[in-house]
């Protein structure tokens, strides 16, 4: 069975376009909008093109015009890797709301789209894996096995309505702000991570892994008790980023948690030992003006002296030799 780039497909009368393929798999791209990446095996697409719903459509264009198409992910290429992952991911999660979307029963409100939640993110999970077997870790910074990033209802729905704004563009969820979000959370969400991140100050000392580690468990678990409460899911943040609200504890902070506040006063606050900052942030500032010696002796309390020394000097007469 042979397919190419220049026909459009007919799968359960839903258009696709072949992508890529191995041994065991074929790869289609959806043409209704939502531009998913589905997966087949050979055994399934050849009952496929058994069923009354198959078709294809031949397309007026050569297979070099085909291939010379722009790539969807071409965006990422300049993108830093956190930012490869973050706005694939946004994808993903575009891709699942759209697909659910079209099989009906959603609604485009927060209330809906979290009670769907769950197969909306099956269906983003399944265009994470076939992405991910399509392009490799090539646009990714994280070397999970899974999609294990969740969103709120409200950043889906921005998500989504940002790229159909934009007409289906990939780059319609790169973070416009110079840098990719570090605080793209919820606030619920965020002291709760933050929470669990303080126990790096403890006198335990638990190591940097153990506590990000700790935190992401954390997390997964409250997210279990809160789905089985029919609760809201509290948002979730990668290694990288846990690993970054971790350096930004104060050193005294972190050294009076593990090892006492007086052996961190002793370490850092140097204030009257010596004449250097000694933390982050720390100085002196000394005032000082330049002034001369001629003005100290005529306007200080040397004056008084030194006129009473000429006095004496003037008394004595002068001898010639």
């Amino acid at each position: 069975m042979n397919f190419d780039r220049v026909t459009r497909y007919y799968i359960n009368s839903v258009p696709y376009f072949f992508q890529e393929a191995d041994d065991q798999h074929a790869f289609f791209r959806r043409d209704d909008g939502s531009a998913a990446v589905e997966r087949f095996t050979w055994p399934t697409l050849h009952e496929i093109v058994q069923q009354p719903e198959w078709g294809y459509e031949k397309l007026s264009k050569s297979v070099d015009e085909a291939k010379s198409q722009p790539d969807l992910y071409a965006c990422l290429q300049t993108l830093s890797k956190a930012n490869q992952t973050l706005v694939s991911n946004r994808w993903c999660f575009f891709c699942g709301i759209d697909r659910r979307y079209m099989e009906g029963g959603l609604i485009l409100k927060p209330r809906s789209v979290a009670e769907h939640y769950p197969q909306i993110k099956a269906y983003a999970a399944e265009e994470w894996k076939a992405f991910h077997e399509i392009y490799g870790s090539k646009y990714f910074s994280s070397t999970s096995n899974g999609f294990g990033f969740d969103a709120s209802p409200t950043s889906i729905l921005r998500w989504y309505r940002a790229v159909k704004k934009s007409g289906g563009r990939m780059d319609a969820l790169i973070d416009r702000r110079g840098k990719a979000s570090k605080l793209d959370i919820d606030q619920d969400s965020y002291l709760f991570i933050q929470q669990h991140l303080r126990e790096y100050l403890l006198n335990q000392r638990h190591t940097g892994r153990e506590v990000v580690e700790n935190t992401i468990r954390a997390v997964r678990c409250e997210n279990e008790r809160r789905g089985a409460a029919g609760l809201p899911l509290l948002q979730t943040r990668g290694k990288t980023a846990l690993w970054e609200w971790l350096r930004r504890f104060d050193r005294l902070e972190v050294d009076a948690g593990r090892e006492g506040s007086a052996i961190a006063k002793r370490r850092y606050l140097g204030v009257g030992k010596t004449d250097l900052p000694s933390r982050p942030g720390q100085g002196f500032q000394v005032d000082e003006w330049e002034i001369d010696a001629r003005t100290i002796i005529l306007n200080g309390p040397m004056r008084e002296g030194l006129d009473l020394r000429r006095d004496k000097q003037d008394e004595i007469p002068r001898q010639s030799g």
